[in-house]
């Protein structure tokens, strides 16, 4: 069973609930990359224990910059990540953090602040 799932970028994603149970059991904190639609459905199932944090690029030259060279996708997959990857920047506000990933030790020291400020 999957706490939520989805079709992004043409692929299948999900989340197996019992993963999430077996950390909250042993109180352990869990990290996940998920897209909006996953964020979404995940922060109406468990909102007293889930924090959201939106991930952002620098700026849209950088972002694409970043996804041609990482050189695993066509170009109409590129083009296709744009595309959604826009759609998702404008639902940035339905997040409880945003994080511009420019510096990456700014970054990192943003994330370990909302950890920390967030742990019980």
């Amino acid at each position: 069973m999957f706490l939520e799932w989805a079709l992004v970028h043409d692929q299948y994603y999900g989340t197996p609930l019992k993963f999430i149970e077996e950390a909250f059991r042993n109180g352990s904190s869990v990290i996940m990359d998920i897209d909006v639609q996953g964020a979404k459905i995940i922060k109406e199932k468990l909102p007293e224990k889930i924090v959201t944090i939106f991930i952002l690029p620098p700026n849209e030259k950088e972002w694409e910059r970043r996804l041609r060279g990482r050189g695993t996708d066509s170009e109409e997959s590129i083009l296709k990540r744009i595309r959604n990857g826009k759609l998702e920047l404008e639902r940035q506000s339905e997040f409880d953090y945003k994080i511009v990933n420019d510096d990456l030790d700014l970054a990192l020291a943003d994330l370990e602040r909302i950890i920390l400020t967030n742990s019980k």
